[in-house]
């Protein structure tokens, strides 16, 4: 599919369509890097995340064709199976058992992997203005400690209801029960941000939101098309798979970001069978910092921040490090990307003949690659040793079951 802002791709900047055209044309991900660090999609990224090559080294450990699909944001359509398992895509995504960073999209049961319709996502910011104004309402009333029935006027009454309903949507244990008639005073809005200063409004990321979603509904088109964009959420851990399965259906959400839970609750209250998945995006190899920079590339590449097309409302890169990560897990890592997968060795290489016309660079390239070929080299001799211990284990336990059967033999015949 062509990058064309359409009502199946509604979110498609100038710059990303650029980038994905430097893919299809062969260019290496050393050129659509250095397009990427130079190009608006890095608003509000602090520029000291892109001294020195790490961003650049995790970029070129990522598959060319995953790539697209983020640059697209269509994982859903890309990656849609029906046990989500088999797509072809999947066999150039990284493992999910080890530290590094993941993606996370949504669709909608029976829609091969799309999101919503302009029509529906109208509903959902309608859905979503109300659990802004009840958040509100439980701001200011809480600030003049006099929450209560008696000072809730009945146009607000509405709001708070809704945002109970939202609020229980996906919760296990219901705080307000159906038709509940109690106080409204009860009311403490779960998907409210943590504010420091009072002058701001707890509900500003709800309204962020609110314009992210405003963005999806182009004018003149077919508000009935399913979109294949759903918005993304970017993470990081020390454990993807146990991390990024907290974002998914069925977890009760109270341990995902705020935003990302407000959404998914407000599906389920328009009776959308709406489903989660993860991929990864960049895998660690070398320590916490290096988790933290593949979540600030991938939140890059995917567009996910609030303000711009995702559902990511804090900055990235900004986790603290993990002292249960041990040094297997960045070893496995290792092992995964520089001897498991074939794209980071063809992605270095292409990017290394790239740069024959900058001495300097093109050495700093080189001496990457063959670290690169070292560790591959030096994992490749460790499975040998291994597979060789575990071959001699098994002729051990042939000779001594055959050892076992000849005594056998030899006792029954005395």
């Amino acid at each position: 599919m062509q990058p064309r802002k359409s009502a199946e791709l509604p979110v498609m900047s100038d710059s990303t369509v650029e980038l994905i055209r430097m893919l299809d044309r062969g260019d290496s991900l050393d050129k659509i890097y250095h397009a990427l660090i130079e190009s608006d999609l890095i608003k509000g990224i602090g520029d000291s995340c892109f001294e020195g090559k790490e961003l650049n080294i995790l970029l070129h450990s990522m598959s060319r064709e995953l790539l697209r699909s983020i640059l697209m944001k269509t994982l859903g359509p890309d990656l849609y199976d029906k046990d989500f398992s088999s797509k072809k895509l999947w066999g150039r995504v990284l493992s999910n058992d080890g530290p590094g960073a993941y993606i996370v999209f949504i669709f909608i049961r029976d829609r091969k992997g799309r999101f919503l319709c302009v029509k529906e996502i109208k509903e959902l910011v309608g859905l979503l203005r109300l659990y802004a104004k009840a958040v509100d309402i439980y701001q200011v009333h809480k600030a003049q400690d006099q929450y209560g029935s008696s000072q809730i006027m009945p146009e607000e009454e509405e709001a708070i209801r809704v945002g109970m309903t939202i609020d229980d949507a996906e919760r296990a244990k219901k705080h307000y029960p159906q038709h509940y008639e109690g106080d409204l005073e009860s009311f403490q809005p779960r998907f409210i941000s943590s504010i420091k200063d009072h002058n701001v409004k707890a509900s500003e990321n709800i309204n962020q939101l609110i314009r992210m979603l405003k963005k999806r509904c182009l004018p003149g088109v077919d508000e009935e098309t399913f979109q294949m964009q759903s918005p993304l959420l970017v993470g990081n851990s020390g454990d993807i798979s146990r991390r990024a399965s907290d974002h998914l259906q069925g977890k009760s959400l109270s341990q995902t970001p705020k935003v990302w839970g407000l959404l998914l609750s407000c599906l389920s209250v328009m009776g959308l069978p709406y489903e989660t998945r993860f991929a990864t995006l960049f895998r660690a190899w070398k320590d916490a910092d290096q988790i933290n920079h593949a979540e600030i590339l991938g939140t890059i590449l995917a567009g996910s921040l609030l303000s711009v097309d995702g559902c990511n409302a804090k900055q990235p890169g900004t986790r603290a490090g993990d002292g249960r990560i041990d040094a297997f897990g960045y070893e496995n890592s290792k092992k995964h990307i520089f001897a498991g997968v074939s794209w980071f060795r063809e992605n270095l290489k292409q990017s290394n003949e790239d740069r024959h016309n900058d001495p300097e660079e093109e050495r700093e390239f080189q001496d990457m690659v063959t670290e690169m070929q070292e560790n591959s080299r030096r994992l490749k001799e460790i499975k040998t040793t291994i597979d060789q211990g575990l071959a001699k284990i098994e002729d051990a336990k042939t000779s001594f079951e055959r050892a076992k059967v000849e005594a056998l033999k030899h006792l029954k015949s005395l």
